[in-house]
């Protein structure tokens, strides 16, 4: 992000784990612009969640709070630098704006999310809420949209779990402060409506 690895050169170093024919990698959005100058050819797939949804998930896989206005240096080191997530509550990895840890998720969200926008004739979207409505038919209306061959029947390995499980049991509006809400939807309402997401004033935060 920083420039101090030239990405050419970090494609040399990972040209087999990109050769493979899916790659699963959210922070390879934010390279997008030069990323698509090497691999022309390549179907760019944008996965979206609501923003404070999203945001909840990465602070639950932290073990961190959602109510607070800002972090603990101790709180901070709970964040494995070796984990990825440190630099992005942080704000940087890529460098975004914001006073505290939920301003700067916040920006995050919206600069993956205005990527997208900036790109959407180029790239195929798919909403989280509804693969998670309906997720045999949101797999195969994707397959399907990317010609990719349906050749096995994954009904029954629809909910495993690949990834810790969050606080499922705690609402949005219960896991954040009002203030942190408003903070996020003052942040991403612009773009979470390109997605009809709607903020904390217009429905029920569940």
């Amino acid at each position: 992000h920083d420039g101090r690895l030239p990405l050419d050169s970090f494609l040399r170093r990972n040209s087999q784990y990109l050769s493979a024919d899916i790659i699963k990698e959210p922070e390879l959005t934010y390279f997008y612009d030069r990323l698509t100058s090497t691999f022309p050819s390549a179907t760019y797939i944008f996965v979206v969640r609501e923003p404070k949804a999203t945001i909840k998930s990465v602070l639950d896989r932290l073990s961190l709070p959602g109510d607070q206005p800002r972090l603990t240096a101790q709180q901070y080191q709970q964040a494995n630098p070796l984990s990825g997530w440190l630099p992005a509550i942080e704000g940087k990895a890529p460098n975004v704006a914001g006073e505290n840890y939920i301003e700067r998720l916040a920006h995050r969200w919206n600069l993956a999310t205005s990527t997208y926008l900036d790109h959407q004739s180029q790239m195929v979207l798919i909403r989280y809420e509804d693969f998670l409505s309906d997720k045999l038919q949101a797999i195969q209306t994707l397959a399907n949209k990317i010609n990719l061959a349906i050749v096995d029947d994954i009904s029954d390995q629809l909910d495993n779990q690949f990834q810790p499980r969050g606080k499922h049991h705690l609402a949005l509006s219960d896991f954040f402060s009002h203030q942190n809400q408003v903070t996020i939807d003052r942040i991403c309402s612009a773009n979470a409506t390109q997605f009809n997401y709607c903020s904390v004033s217009e429905c029920p935060v569940s």
